[in-house]
């Protein structure tokens, strides 16, 4: 049993764009943000005019497991604010990049893991400034081998 050329489409050639991975963002360890380009990735992006606002991150940890395995790349679009029960890269005191689902309260900010083995964690009151918002998780890139 041969390909059927029929079937086969070729990958569209527009809009597609390398876009840099970073290391790393932690998915339940306490791991330092990184700054170091350690490659790119080509990544579609319908409106090319943000092509610059979006990033690759790879993911250390399994809390967000099975949605986000240890390995993962996430393809992050860099914006200040998510809406609650989004899943964003998040800075914790301007030093630990975390993803996690952001749901908001009255006067607190919680983070949530996927897997359940990891409580929640919640800032509230003057800790709320603690937490800053660094992008939407829009995708996610995981090797099966």
């Amino acid at each position: 049993m041969g390909w059927d050329d029929s079937t086969v489409s070729p990958l569209p050639l527009e809009n597609i764009y390398m876009r840099p991975v970073y290391d790393s963002a932690a998915a339940g360890f306490n791991v330092l943000a990184q700054d170091t380009i350690v490659g790119y990735m080509p990544t579609q992006i319908l409106s090319p005019s943000e092509q610059e606002q979006y990033i690759w991150v790879n993911v250390v940890g399994d809390s967000m497991s099975p949605m986000i395995d240890d390995g993962s790349k996430v393809l992050i679009k860099l914006q200040e604010s998510v809406d609650s029960g989004q899943i964003a890269i998040v800075l914790i005191d301007d030093e630990e990049a975390v993803v996690k689902r952001v749901v908001y309260g009255d006067d607190w900010i919680e983070l949530q893991s996927v897997n359940p083995y990891y409580p929640p964690r919640r800032f509230e009151g003057q800790d709320v400034q603690r937490i800053r918002i660094m992008g939407l998780v829009k995708e996610v890139s995981k090797s099966i081998q």
